[in-house]
């Protein structure tokens, strides 16, 4: 305990000169010794919260933590091995590689038109519905089944523990 107030009051002394990013690193440190125990639980009511200690943002994940830290220190440790190109998160990174995947994965069902990502398909499906007249509730629907036989497409991946706060986590994991 008195080295933890020790580290603590050091680093608060240190901020006040260094620059913000040793500042972060320094008040990162100070929180993952507080906070940190060997394994997080799985039952919600003893889990352990990491918080931020720049913006106060919580999570139950050492590494979504860590990957956290990197929006407010500005590194960029995941590199595209195609390009070269950084990014401060893995969900980026892997975003960013479907731009070199020659594959195109969405099928617009209607004009056979291949797009890579969900977006497009659904912004192409608009051009549908102001062009051609297309039934909005008919597109949404064509989306929706796209979507399904894409998900349905993927090869199996192994079980993972890892909790997540939303959907768009997980589809993202």
């Amino acid at each position: 305990l008195l080295s933890l107030s020790l580290s603590l009051s050091l680093s608060l002394s240190l901020s006040l000169s260094l620059p913000l990013s040793v500042s972060l690193f320094l008040s990162h440190q100070t929180t993952m010794q507080e906070d940190y125990s060997p394994s997080l639980s799985s039952n919600p009511m003893q889990r352990t919260m990491l918080t931020c200690s720049v913006c106060g943002k919580q999570f139950t994940s050492h590494a979504n933590h860590r990957d956290h830290l990197n929006i407010h220190n500005g590194s960029r440790p995941f590199n595209c091995e195609v390009c070269g190109k950084q990014f401060k998160n893995s969900g980026s990174k892997s975003n960013h590689m479907r731009l070199h995947d020659p594959e195109k994965k969405f099928l617009c069902q209607i004009c056979l038109k291949s797009f890579r990502w969900t977006s497009s398909l659904k912004a192409h499906l608009d051009s549908h519905i102001r062009n051609n007249g297309l039934a909005p509730d008919i597109a949404h629907a064509i989306l929706k089944k796209e979507i399904a036989r894409h998900r349905k497409r993927q090869p199996a991946k192994p079980i993972c523990v890892q909790t997540a706060q939303s959907n768009a986590c997980v589809d993202n994991h």
